[in-house]
């Protein structure tokens, strides 16, 4: 807060941050009083709540000026992984834009946020937002929404953040490597049993749709270490939300047969990730 006046001031409550007051030569040869004061930000309270500032003039003690301020949020995107909610605070306590936006690969992603760059001016807060303070909005992210990007607008602020809901709907972003590492991974989906020569067992591999693509690979391999790929009209591939999975049933030719593979396309890149899982036998 900053003042001018011909007259001295204090601050009635200066414990609560730091003042400052000098004199000011002018061109006119006036020499007003000027003062500064800053708020601790430690001392203003949770945050939402109110303050007050009160300017006293010096010689009869009478208020002169008060200034009423909140103690806001940190301006900008941040994420509440305890109640899974997104929060976007605006830079001047003005109601910000915050919404998500489901895409189901990074490829997709890409071309989203680059339309939202440019189009996003009439998306303003969806049913799924709500108040959480002043020039604060908040938003959870629904099941119908496991993919995507959230995005935070408003005054002083403009971000984006890449998130994942995992599959007991905990909110993970790219800021989270390890979790993400292991939301990458495929996955071998099959009851453990042991099984016998000549009998047939089906065996389900998935991936996040996100990270990979169709066209999954199944190969056996046997004791000695050498692999064998298995024809691709035996499995089927098939979109389960947001995931890929590829099914196989797999007759059991040979003693020798130690574990089955499954081998997934990653989808901005050449390479493959694999996953294996032991076959028992009786």
């Amino acid at each position: 807060f900053m003042w001018e006046s011909n007259d001295e001031l204090e601050v009635g409550n200066a414990s609560i941050g730091k003042f400052d007051k000098g004199m000011f030569a002018k061109a006119d040869g006036s020499r007003p009083h000027v003062g500064t004061f800053e708020v601790f930000p430690n001392v203003t309270g949770r945050e939402g709540s109110f303050g007050e500032v009160q300017v006293i003039r010096k010689s009869d003690r009478k208020v002169v000026h008060t200034w009423r301020f909140i103690h806001m949020n940190k301006p900008g995107l941040s994420l509440d992984k305890e109640k899974n909610l997104f929060r976007c605070q605006s830079a001047t306590g003005d109601p910000p834009m915050l919404y998500a936006v489901p895409c189901d690969n990074p490829n997709v992603c890409k071309l989203e946020r680059k339309y939202f760059d440019t189009e996003d001016e009439d998306i303003r807060s969806g049913r799924d937002n709500s108040q959480c303070g002043e020039g604060c909005v908040q938003l959870k992210v629904w099941k119908n929404k496991p993919l995507g990007f959230v995005r935070c607008k408003g005054d002083g602020v403009e971000e984006t953040l890449q998130y994942f809901l995992s599959e007991n709907s905990t909110i993970l972003t790219e800021e989270d490597k390890s979790s993400m590492e292991q939301f990458k991974i495929p996955e071998i989906m099959n009851g453990v049993r042991r099984l016998r020569v000549g009998e047939t067992a089906d065996f389900i591999c998935k991936a996040s749709r996100y990270f990979y693509s169709k066209g999954f690979q199944w190969a056996v391999e046997t004791k000695s270490g050498q692999k064998k790929f298995i024809d691709a009209k035996v499995r089927e591939d098939v979109l389960v939300k947001d995931e890929i999975r590829s099914v196989i049933s797999l007759k059991i030719l040979d003693a020798e047969w130690k574990s089955v593979w499954c081998y997934t396309p990653e989808l901005t890149s050449s390479q493959w990730a694999n996953i294996s899982q032991p076959i028992y036998l009786r």
